[in-house]
Parts: C-alpha cells; structure tokens; sequence
C-alpha cells in the first residue's frame, strides 16, 4: 500500500481548490438502467470495461465532472456517470464562493436527498443491476467522488458485482462502511481537507464555514484519513492502494485550479493513478 505524498497545491493559495473548469464535453446525456445518464464512451466504442462515476452533490451537470468522466474515458473505459438525485443538485456558485449557512442548507432539497443513503443504496443497486444483464459489459468498476465516495465504498463487495473500485476524498464515512470493503480499492486524499481530516475524527456540516460543527439536520460524522488508514491495514487480504496528496482540499481532484501547476499535476497524478488501478484490475 502506498501512503507516498505528492507536491501540488501552494500552501499560501489554498483556495485554488475551488474552480469551475470550462471546455467542452467529448459524452452525451443518454437514460441508462432507466437513469438520466452522462456517458463517455471508450476510444474504441466497447463496454466490455465499464465505470461507474458517482459524482459530489455538485451533481451531473457540472462540466468539472463530464470532463472528468472524460479522461477516465480517454484511458479506456465506457463511463457512466448516472443522476443518482434526480436532477437535484448544489448550485455550481457554490464552488468558487462562500459556503451557504445551516439556515440556508436546510432549504435545499439536495442535502435531504443526499443524507437518505438507504434510499440512494436501493437506487445504486438498482443501476447497477441494469448494468449486470448488459452482455456487452464484461467488468464492472466504481469511481466515487466526495458524498459520491462513500456510496462507491458501499458498494465495494464481490456479491454487487463490482470488480474494483476508486474513492477520492470519501465523506461522512464511517469505521463500518470500510470495514465490508473486500475488493480492489484506491483512496485519495487532500491533507488539507476539513471534511475528511487526517487525524481525527471529528463532526462536520455539509458544507463548512461558519455553521460547521453545528448540530443540525446536516451535521454528520466523517472518519479521519488516519481512521479509514487503521480499518483498512488490517485488511490483509485486500488489494488497496491510499494517497494523500499535499496542501490539496476537499474536492481537489475535480476543483483545482488547472491555470495552477500545483493543482494541475495533483489532479493529473491522481486521474492517472485511477486510470491504472482500473486498466490493472479491470483486465
């Protein structure tokens, strides 16, 4: 297992994390397993390999993620990036702004949606299940994505019928999620995230700022990096690989800034290193 450290973003520019990227999207939007659905098809047109890419509640629609979905595609794989919340999402503003108070979140549909994991279980495993009867598809893989990590991780058990699986920056996880974990799994980390910490656990809103601790309807639990590290070690059995990537944040991966070579090549690293796990156990 790798726990290596890589250079990306400043020290001193640490909200360069938060960007909207712009471009346009090589997939289309297409119902999949009866599911609004962004597609990035393989380079080759086969399914034989697909990815399932759970996005944060930033949801579908923001072009960070379809670019995203873009590259994984780019390394080989059929990607299917589902509206797991029907359409409901953060307002993108939220990125490169300040994060909404309590008062405001408790409005959003979204975070009520979000929290009703078992809901969002029952729909996973309904999407997936579409996917098992597609004969086209061969192997099944799972990349989640902050919220979208922890459903990833859900998910990591050989009976789901998911082969490996990527989790970049898994929120509001907790000691019993990792530990049912039994297949291939690579986690990314920021050592600066204030969601997930890297040394303790603590309890977190939504969304953080000046309402973050607060007891509320979005108040929830996140285990530490170093929390979800001691579950996972003693998992000798299973393949995994965990990076913390230096001063990066929350939502690095998919948010950095890509004017900035700090967060640029974190963000590369760490699609690169996605791309590899994948083509490795995917094969």
């Amino acid at each position: 297992m790798s726990s290596d450290v890589a250079a990306s973003t400043n020290p001193d520019d640490l909200s360069a994390s938060a960007h909207l990227r712009i471009g346009k999207p090589d997939g289309k939007f297409e119902e999949v397993g009866g599911r609004r659905t962004y597609v990035a098809p393989a380079p080759d047109g086969s399914k034989a390999k697909t990815l399932i890419y759970l996005t944060d509640m930033f949801g579908v629609d923001l072009l960070n993620h379809q670019l995203l979905a873009d590259t994984y595609a780019r390394g080989g794989f059929h990607v299917l990036m589902p509206d797991i919340l029907d359409g409901d999402s953060l307002p993108a503003e939220f990125i490169n702004t300040a994060e909404p108070k309590l008062s405001i979140q408790e409005k959003m549909t979204v975070v009520e949606k979000g929290t009703n994991h078992a809901t969002l279980m029952t729909t996973m495993d309904a999407f997936i299940a579409s996917l098992r009867q597609d004969p086209t598809i061969s192997k099944l893989g799972i990349i989640g994505t902050c919220w979208g990590g922890r459903h990833a991780i859900l998910q990591a058990r050989p009976e789901t019928g998911i082969t490996a699986v990527a989790t970049l920056q898994p929120s509001f996880t907790a000691a019993g999620d990792w530990e049912s974990v039994s297949i291939p799994t690579y986690i990314a980390f920021g050592s600066k995230d204030t969601i997930v910490p890297v040394s303790r656990t603590t309890a977190v809103s939504l969304f953080t700022g000046e309402d973050a601790g607060a007891k509320g309807p979005t108040s929830m639990l996140s285990l530490s990096v170093d929390g979800i590290i001691d579950v996972m070690e003693k998992k000798l059995d299973v393949e995994k690989e965990i990076r913390v990537f230096e001063n990066q944040v929350h939502g690095f991966t998919h948010r950095g800034d890509w004017n900035s070579d700090y967060d640029r090549k974190a963000m590369d690293e760490a699609a690169e290193e996605v791309i590899a796990w994948f083509k490795k156990y995917l094969a």
